[in-house]
């Protein structure tokens, strides 16, 4: 099995800057598209907070789709602030992977798992994944 470290950086501060943005607002959301609900509404950054924007990164991963498109900065802002724009999850998606999107992208902050409750989360999945492929082989070879 191969085994790589996972990273995780600073989703929302690395933004292009145009003289005609305002760099309080950059300053004070980072990247409206990456950012949570609580960052948007001005109640703080929280850890919780850094997992609303992994998993706005991860959704656009899985789905290889950019995360509201189509839609300006300015009503994502105030439609995510209030809680009424979310993203879709594919239904094809397996129901493990659908649950841990729905918990990344949960507007309540408090329903959002750590970091490594996420690690522990996807090494299970994968574990099962090939528990399951392996089963699968032993089938089709008789073994």
């Amino acid at each position: 099995m191969i085994s790589l470290p996972l990273q995780v950086a600073d989703f929302g501060v690395a933004t292009a800057f145009v003289p005609s943005d305002s760099p309080s607002v950059l300053a004070l959301y980072g990247n409206v598209f990456y950012a949570a609900p609580e960052v948007l509404r001005g109640d703080g950054f929280y850890p919780a907070s850094d997992v609303w924007s992994y998993g706005v990164a991860f959704w656009e991963a899985l789905t290889g789709k950019l995360a509201y498109e189509g839609m300006n900065g300015g009503l994502v802002f105030t439609r995510v602030a209030a809680g009424l724009l979310s993203l879709k999850i594919p239904k094809d998606f397996p129901p493990p992977l659908r649950f841990l999107i729905s918990r990344l992208l949960a507007f309540d902050p408090a329903e959002r798992p750590s970091f490594q409750e996420i690690a522990f989360f996807l090494e299970d999945m994968q574990a099962k994944s090939l528990s399951a492929i392996e089963r699968d082989l032993d089938d089709f070879f008789g073994l």
